[in-house]
């Protein structure tokens, strides 16, 4: 369990950095893709060098996630720890996985826009072993804009 009271946060941050080290780094990255391209909970405009860090949960974020929670966003944290974009680049393989309509403009950004801060999943393209597992649903802008990428 992690505590993330503000006094606490750098020593968690920490803690779990040196946890990573001392297993060896990440050997698989198993990851989901947020309706606005974020990965982890690293949020638009998160610099692809960030590393384990705790992070404020945008509104959105807490809204999409409260339906694990019977749709009450007041049991929803305000914040939370995420490893970084490093941290993810830095695993010897990464899967994202997607599924549904919401997840679609996420995805055709991510695959067809520019590398960007602005879309942190586009900086999994850098990655040498990087896979994306999606759904019919969640592929579909991409399939329309850009027939050359086969949905397998």
């Amino acid at each position: 369990m992690f505590d993330s009271s503000p006094l606490a946060a750098e020593e968690e941050v920490l803690r779990y950095e040196k946890l990573i080290a001392e297993k060896g780094g990440i050997d698989i990255c198993v990851i989901g893709i947020g309706a606005n391209a974020h990965i982890g909970f690293n949020e638009p405009k998160t610099a692809f060098t960030s590393r384990t860090h705790l992070v404020r949960l945008t509104e959105d974020t807490r809204i999409r996630n409260s339906r694990f929670y019977a749709n009450d966003i007041t049991q929803i944290p305000e914040q939370g720890f995420t490893i970084g974009i490093a941290n993810i680049l830095e695993a010897d393989s990464v899967f994202l996985l997607a599924s549904g309509r919401p997840k679609r403009q996420a995805i055709k950004d991510m695959l067809l826009g520019p590398v960007t801060e602005e879309v942190p999943a586009s900086a999994l393209l850098r990655h040498p072993n990087f896979t994306v597992i999606v759904d019919k649903l969640a592929y579909e802008l991409c399939e329309v804009s850009h027939p050359q990428l086969p949905l397998n």
